[in-house]
């Protein structure tokens, strides 16, 4: 593969990358947990199987060569899979780990392979922000309003959750599906939105950082 293509089929990758993010973010995906393809949710599939599509491409745009990274993850991976020996329930640790892979060091292993160029780091900042700028959003309006007003009947449905903060208003669902992994999720993109804010000296800057 040339230089040129290479550089075209990094695009794509990239693009693709940011594509899951919004995916991941924007779709609640916690209310089609009823909906199961060989016994799991459908959305494990979707985005474990998008997560391992985007890690065999971007690794074959490299030339399907390991960076010194790599082995820091595989530690890691390793590290994580020690819990195996205590578990009481291996079988759903082990399900968990694969999950965690997909979803952390998979992306991580994908991030360090097609982020590789300033303009890319700015555009996945960007991206980062506004997307969790939404998420956020529709939980400030949620919790405002007393009820999430794009997904509440999908929520009532589908969500037992939903139905408890309806119940106490102790929180807000967004697209996450709960007040605390919604906290958690946004708490990830702060230090990302401190650094966006330091770096833009405008007032537009300053409403993802809020």
């Amino acid at each position: 593969m040339n230089n040129r293509k290479k550089s075209k089929f990094g695009k794509i990758i990239f693009y693709m990358f940011l594509g899951l993010f919004l995916i991941v973010s924007l779709v609640p995906f916690h209310s089609f947990l009823h909906i199961k393809l060989f016994n799991l949710p459908t959305h494990y599939l979707i985005v474990g199987g998008g997560v391992f599509l985007l890690v065999l491409l971007s690794w074959w745009k490299k030339g399907a060569e390991f960076i010194p990274f790599d082995k820091f993850l595989l530690f890691l991976f390793v590290c994580f899979s020690l819990s195996l020996i205590t578990s009481v329930d291996r079988l759903w640790t082990l399900k968990t780990l694969v999950s965690f892979f997909l979803r952390g060091i998979g992306v991580a292993f994908i991030a360090i392979r097609i982020v590789d160029s300033n303009k890319k780091r700015e555009i996945l900042i960007r991206v980062l922000l506004w997307g969790s700028s939404l998420v956020c959003l529709l939980g400030l309006v949620e919790f405002s309003m007393g009820y999430n007003p794009i997904f509440h009947h999908l929520y009532l449905s589908h969500s037992v959750l939903y139905k408890e903060i309806l119940k106490y208003r102790g929180g807000m669902a967004s697209t996450i599906g709960h007040p605390v992994a919604l906290a958690a999720y946004l708490v990830l993109f702060f230090p990302i939105a401190l650094r966006f804010v330091q770096k833009k000296k405008s007032l537009f800057a300053f409403i993802p950082f809020f």
